[in-house]
């Protein structure tokens, strides 16, 4: 994740998306509920299930899982396949955008 200044990764259990890393159960399980050991695994880290949103789904939509998961990220899906990550910051920099765009109006 430092190498490719990520903040967090998608965990693939054979053909199937399960679960996630972030910074945050890095340093929350890491540190406070001190599990690292060297022969800790991902999935003793890892958050699951994969909290998702459709690529079709409005903006809001994708605002209201967030809130409701109490997650900063969702992995986007379509067909049935994942195809990307939306976080907080992408939606409020687009919400920014719109009202950068009403007030021009």
């Amino acid at each position: 994740m430092v190498e490719h200044d990520i903040g967090s990764i998608a965990i693939k259990r054979k053909d199937e998306y399960i679960g996630i890393v972030t910074e945050r159960d890095i340093l929350k399980r890491c540190g406070k509920e001190n599990i690292y050991a060297p022969d800790s695994t991902v999935g003793k880290i890892m958050s699951s299930p994969l909290i998702t949103v459709d690529a079709d789904a409005p903006i809001g939509r994708a605002t209201q899982i967030m809130e409701g998961n109490n997650v900063r990220r969702l992995f986007v899906k379509k067909n049935g396949a994942l195809v990307g990550i939306i976080t907080q910051k992408d939606i409020l920099r687009e919400t920014l955008n719109v009202f950068m765009v009403l007030q021009a109006i």
